[in-house]
């Protein structure tokens, strides 16, 4: 049922739009001022029916005074007037469901959101995780090849010295990796990342501690390793390593559950 609030100006517009129709249609014309229904005939197989609904008389109010009150429900015996626990109860049910539909909208929007920031932290840290996970196998490769040479300072051996320089150069290599994937990957989450003294972390923790590796390394000269730079070289880079491993322990914690 189709439900127009026209005058009779419009009729014919409607007769129009019924004529294109598909099946009956019944339509009650406001402001007609015909008491009985009125037949307008479309084509041989469709009719408008038209009925006047008279405005009330009585608008709907309410009142504190019951006489004056004008909320009206249907009875059995006809119309009666509604109380005011009646009509709170009657208005509140609509609200009530306003506030459910608004509650499962805002819901939905946390939920999507939430979803959405640990795509984002997902996709930054499995590429931070992946740097780092190279970088610490060739740190691994790199005190393998420290602790030999420690082992035997008084009988080095040169080829021991030469896989020593080598994996040296690729430690500091896949650090540089790290650091400059991590950096601006880090900048992408930080402002989402659950634990918010990660971003201190990060600079204070893996910044200082991938200066100080490289700076260790390279002041001590890959090319030529002495008994002393390859003590402190083993202490000093085992101490800033736990460091960058302990930050990325944290960082995996904020998409926990979640492959990396």
């Amino acid at each position: 049922m189709k439900i127009f609030d026209f005058s009779n100006n419009v009729l014919d517009r409607i007769i129009q739009e019924l004529s294109e129709s598909s099946r009956f249609i019944y339509i009650a014309l406001f402001q007609i001022h015909n008491p009985a229904p009125k037949f307008i005939k479309i084509n041989d197989s469709k009719f408008l029916v038209v009925f006047y609904i008279p405005r009330s008389e009585q608008g709907l109010h309410t009142h504190h005074d019951l006489q004056k009150m004008k909320f009206w429900k249907r009875t059995s015996k006809g119309k009666e007037l509604m109380t005011l626990d009646e009509v709170s109860q009657a208005l509140e049910k609509p609200l009530r469901k306003k506030i459910s539909d608004l509650t499962d909208m805002i819901q939905t929007s946390y939920l999507e959101e939430k979803n959405r920031r640990l795509r984002h932290k997902v996709y930054y840290i499995r590429r931070i995780n992946s740097y780092y996970q190279h970088m610490v196998k060739k740190y691994k490769e790199f005190e393998e090849n420290l602790l030999a040479c420690i082992d035997n300072e008084y009988n080095r051996d040169p080829d021991k010295i030469r896989k020593l320089q080598l994996s040296a150069k690729g430690f500091l290599y896949t650090l540089d990796m790290f650091w400059q994937v991590s950096e601006g990957d880090f900048k992408e989450i930080q402002d989402i990342a659950d634990n918010p003294r990660l971003k201190d972390k990060f600079i204070f923790i893996v910044g200082t501690s991938v200066n100080i590796i490289r700076n260790s390394l390279n002041v001590h000269g890959i090319e030529n390793f002495s008994d002393h730079a390859l003590f402190y070289d083993r202490e000093s880079t085992k101490v800033w390593m736990d460091s960058i491993i302990e930050f990325v322990t944290l960082l995996k914690d904020e998409v926990k559950g979640e492959p990396l």
